[in-house]
């Protein structure tokens, strides 16, 4: 053991902190002094350098807070191992939801919708707890858990926009989908389950009633009719009198089908019977665009704005038969087309 002198009453030591004796004594093996009365070390060497030290923070203990309320101080290897740990567990992040909310935000669309995408995502989350989702998608395929994270955001704003979109909250959901690269299965996936789920809520509402499926099959018909006019207005080479002539052609096709396009109509058994309505719309365009002498590239390109399962071969099968042209070339004008 190290030599332990007794230290005088002139010690710059002081007062021991634990039970106030003036006496202490000095440790040379450890290089400490220490209380004479109840062996309290009162200086070390190693407390005196630039070593890990805390500082409380101001705030009374039982504030809420996310962080810790002290800070570590000090510049050696122990200090910084201590800083870097104690700011990983003070960092504030936002949530899944947060950030989901920043997308909706950053999206361009108008207040309306997002407030609407905004509502049906987090009313969603608190039963289908969808930031805690970690199912397989085709998007994430090697992907870095933080570009996994940002597709997963991406492809719930793109459903919840599509969603809305399908209830007459007009916006720009293909073209947004498209832009963010989000894979159509993993879209299509993610867009039933929020129509199941906002049916279930809806059948536990007092005095539900489901829609008659003859006034729904109407109003999805007209509703996809007039968006994918309004989508080939933006094709290239294709006039507003033109698209009109298309969903008029279209519309006419439906009802020859046995279609309710009209309010009174009835639903027979037709040609589109068993698809769904934005498929039977779209098939009706396209077969409208081939019967007017428009090209199969002005149709591929309106089946990219509007994605519908399998529709890119209905257009290639139909350009075989009654498109002008395949390659887009043009040729002359087929008997109703507007010049």
């Amino acid at each position: 053991m190290g030599r332990i002198e007794r230290e005088d009453h002139d010690s710059e030591v002081g007062v021991c902190p634990s039970c106030g004796s003036f006496e202490s004594m000095v440790d040379d093996l450890m290089e400490e002094v220490i209380c004479s009365d109840c062996g309290l070390v009162l200086e070390n060497p190693y407390f005196l350098d630039d070593g890990p030290s805390l500082r409380w923070g101001e705030s009374p203990q039982n504030t809420p807070s996310k962080g810790l309320g002290s800070r570590i101080k000090g510049s050696d290897r122990t200090s910084r191992r201590l800083m870097k740990t104690h700011d990983i567990s003070t960092r504030k992040r936002k949530d899944f939801m947060a950030m989901v909310d920043d997308l909706v935000d950053g999206s361009g669309e108008g207040e309306r919708t997002k407030d609407a995408v905004k509502r049906l995502l987090a009313e969603a989350n608190r039963d289908l707890k969808l930031s805690s989702k970690r199912n397989k998608l085709r998007g994430t395929k090697g992907m870095s858990t933080a570009d996994s994270s940002d597709y997963r955001r991406k492809l719930l704003v793109s459903s919840a926009l599509h969603v809305i979109n399908d209830d007459g909250t007009e916006n720009r959901a293909p073209q947004i989908a498209l832009q963010w690269g989000v894979e159509f299965n993993d879209l299509a996936g993610a867009v039933r389950m929020l129509r199941r789920w906002r049916e279930l809520e809806l059948r536990k509402q007092d005095g539900y009633m489901p829609e008659d499926p003859l006034q729904r099959r109407t109003r999805e018909l007209n509703y996809w009719l007039t968006r994918l006019r309004d989508f080939l207005t933006t094709v290239e080479g294709v006039s507003f009198e033109q698209a009109n002539s298309v969903l008029g052609v279209a519309r006419q096709s439906l009802r020859e089908n046995g279609e309710p396009v009209q309010y009174g109509d009835k639903w027979m058994m037709g040609g589109k019977f068993n698809a769904v309505s934005k498929r039977a719309a779209m098939e009706s365009m396209i077969e409208a665009m081939a019967s007017l002498g428009m090209s199969s590239k002005q149709a591929k390109m309106l089946g990219q704005m509007v994605p519908v399962p399998g529709m890119s071969v209905f257009i290639e099968r139909c350009g075989k038969r009654v498109f002008s042209d395949v390659d887009g070339s043009g040729s002359k004008p087929r008997k109703g087309e507007v010049d």
